[in-house]
């Protein structure tokens, strides 16, 4: 896909069909209780093209819920995707054929996750061959080692990558049968994690489900550094508040001020950052973000945010 000038995570809402038991929005109820605005398809599009014509070509991350639930919303992204690129975070549940049909293979990647109480393999495989012919960079499923699901789950990652695509295996969070995971996976089943790639034991003790990469490293002190996050990249929930840091609905964003708000992208109040800022930290003097614009280390963080020569920013 082309480099853009700007990235956007957009979390349209947080709403999906399949509800599954192990998704993170049933524990984290001050996110799933965000309401989306309820913007239709046509004015959410305008947002996002006035959004571009100030700063030009953006890199849309959305996620949710499950973006496809949302009304119109694949005939917004083909008339979006004249400007702007996406990557979708989903579990296609659409038709995939009347998508490659309207959104061409240059302005989308797709990232699926498959979820088998809700979604057979067969079907949901034709899917992710169709996508990955077609050129939406479909490389990789993700699946959750929910336990009820574990035994099965080799099987289900062995038929998947015999189709020449790789699966991420993350460790469930949440409760299962009044017990709290990763922390109550048996050690028979932390051997079975390790099998599957889901990270290695202590991991799995510490109760660390890890964002995006399994490989990334652990979360460091940035308390004391600059962050160009905000300048170029804005978090939105789905009422339309953005915020300078990706992590920003986890912990309240008000007990942080350094996370944003940057306005509201609905009400035509957001503005990036004009320079970088101190890092958004929690109270342990972590920061949650995995890809943090650290100024001074460019050359780490790039690789994530591959800018356009037009995003001459700080």
């Amino acid at each position: 896909m082309n480099k853009p000038a700007v990235f956007f995570t957009w979390d349209i809402h947080y709403r999906c069909r399949y509800g599954c038991a192990y998704c993170f929005l049933h524990h984290e109820t001050e996110t799933s209780s965000i309401p989306a605005r309820g913007l239709c398809a046509d004015e959410l599009y305008r947002v996002w093209r006035g959004l571009y014509e100030r700063y030009g070509s953006a890199r849309l991350s959305v996620t949710g819920g499950e973006p496809f639930d949302y009304p119109g919303f694949m005939d917004m992204v083909a008339r979006l995707a004249a400007f702007d690129t996406f990557e979708f975070s989903t579990n296609l549940d659409w038709d995939a054929r009347e998508f490659s049909a309207k959104v061409p293979p240059g302005a989308a990647k797709i990232n699926p996750s498959f979820h088998p109480d809700h979604a057979a393999l067969p079907e949901f495989l034709e899917k992710c061959l169709h996508l990955k012919e077609k050129g939406y960079g479909l490389d990789c499923v993700t699946v959750v080692a929910y336990p009820p699901n574990l035994a099965a789950l080799k099987d289900h990652k062995a038929e998947i990558e015999r189709r020449g695509i790789s699966v991420v295996v993350f460790p469930f969070r949440g409760l299962h049968q009044g017990r709290e995971y990763p922390k109550a996976y048996t050690e028979a089943e932390r051997a079975a994690l390790r099998e599957l790639g889901a990270g290695a034991a202590e991991e799995v003790n510490a109760g660390l489900a890890k964002s995006h990469s399994l490989d990334s490293g652990p979360r460091e002190r940035l308390q004391d550094r600059v962050c160009a996050m905000g300048t170029r990249y804005a978090k939105v929930i789905p009422n339309g508040d953005a915020f300078r840091c990706c992590a920003a609905v986890w912990t309240p964003a008000k007990t942080w001020p350094n996370w944003g708000p940057l306005g509201n992208i609905y009400d035509g109040t957001f503005r990036f950052d004009a320079e970088p800022r101190p890092c958004a930290i929690h109270e342990d003097g972590e920061c949650r973000c995995h890809k943090a614009m650290v100024v001074g280390r460019e050359d780490q963080w790039r690789k994530h945010w591959p800018l356009g020569e037009e995003a001459a920013r700080p």
